[in-house]
């Protein structure tokens, strides 16, 4: 597309010429980190988010016997799979939600699950062998699950003593972590893994 800008004497003044290079443009838009794709990832990683965190706020209305924690198996993916800043961010906002959900103090979750993103990712780099087999999402759900439990007993215990503590430790931490790390996170992993936008962004 050319462009001229004339006077009253047609004497030319100015002139543009524009082209399309929709190659360029469709890369922009579609490629490998391109904008609707990251739009796409952003809006994956959101639904997500907010499903996790309604699925741990009603898990222990319909299944009180058995602690689960969907939260923190998406925090152990995302800072594994993605980046530490989203797993973090991940911490907060999820955090928040459930801490409103389960009307307890604002940043009792998000102080609980910043240390399961940091041993993800500490995970991911000390077995690099395990990253594309089965092991991996086994052995980051049960220590997330785990840690999550042993941290959130330790920062959001209140008055409760070491006894109750612990019998909470054997009756709903250790069986989550079983189920989690055996079952729910191989799962999981597996279908966030499969969404064809999002291979895995961490080497």
């Amino acid at each position: 597309m050319k462009y001229t800008l004339q006077d009253n004497q047609d004497h030319r003044l100015l002139e543009m010429e524009f082209t399309v290079h929709l190659p360029a443009w469709r890369h922009l838009l579609l490629g490998h980190g391109g904008i609707l794709t990251r739009l796409a990832n952003f809006g994956w990683y959101v639904l997500w988010l907010w499903l996790c965190s309604g699925w741990q706020i009603a898990w222990p209305n319909s299944f009180p016997s058995l602690g689960l924690y969907p939260l923190a198996l998406f925090v152990a993916f995302w800072s594994s799979r993605r980046s530490l800043v989203g797993g973090i961010f991940a911490c907060i906002l999820g955090g928040w939600l459930v801490d409103a959900g389960t009307f307890l103090a604002l940043g009792s979750h998000a102080l609980a699950l910043i240390p399961v993103a940091l041993l993800a990712t500490y995970l991911e780099d000390w077995l690099p062998s395990w990253k594309f087999t089965v092991l991996a999402p086994i052995a980051q759900g049960l220590c997330a699950s785990l840690l999550f439990g042993v941290c959130f007993l330790l920062f959001c215990g209140g008055d409760s003593d070491v006894l109750f503590r612990l019998q909470q430790l054997g009756k709903h931490v250790l069986p989550s972590a079983l189920v989690a790390g055996l079952l729910v996170a191989p799962l999981l992993f597996a279908l966030w893994e499969l969404v064809p936008f999002f291979g895995r962004q961490r080497q």
